[in-house]
């Protein structure tokens, strides 16, 4: 939680190639909270920290392939160490811009962008009366399902560990097939 950006979880598709690291499945914050959003409303905004952080959350959306759905990402004022440090004044920032997503946007739910924010959903959903998405609560339910599925990333294409490649120039230890 030590960049406003952490939310987006930029290493998601990098984890996701079985073998590499886990076959596990590998759930990112953003990613589940828009999930969850999708299906409790037909439009939802993602409200998160500094404006800088908008193009990220934007083409997070995009890859998620939930451009339509989306009414608006919203930015505040607020970095990540703000949100952690006046709880009272996050809630604030974000109820404020909240509303605004649902009277101009038409946003029906709406996702915290931050990591920082988690634990503000039900505060937030008592004075907006629209379903707030608390990103890491999302994805902490969303693998323990998954799990409890029995289910595994899928090896097909995709995300398929790479093929073991020679490294020319390097001792053998360092070759791949001996570092997995």
């Amino acid at each position: 939680m030590q960049t406003p950006l952490s939310w987006l979880a930029g290493g998601i598709r990098a984890l996701r190639p079985r073998g590499e690291i886990t076959a596990k499945p590998v759930v990112g914050i953003a990613e589940a909270s828009l999930y969850v959003a999708n299906m409790l409303a037909a439009k939802w905004s993602v409200v998160t920290t500094l404006h800088r952080a908008r193009d990220m959350a934007e083409k997070t959306v995009q890859k998620a392939g939930m451009t339509e759905r989306c009414a608006s990402v919203r930015t505040t004022s607020l970095s990540v160490l703000d949100t952690e440090s006046d709880r009272a004044h996050t809630v604030e920032v974000l109820a404020a811009a909240s509303q605004l997503a649902i009277a101009e946007d038409g946003a029906e739910a709406i996702c915290l962008g931050c990591a920082g924010m988690s634990g503000l959903e039900k505060q937030l959903e008592e004075r907006l009366g629209v379903p707030v998405i608390d990103s890491v609560a999302a994805a902490v339910k969303m693998a323990e399902s998954l799990v409890s599925l029995g289910k595994l990333t899928s090896p097909q294409l995709t995300y398929r560990a790479p093929e073991v490649k020679t490294i020319r120039g390097y001792a053998p230890h360092f070759q791949s097939e001996n570092l997995r």
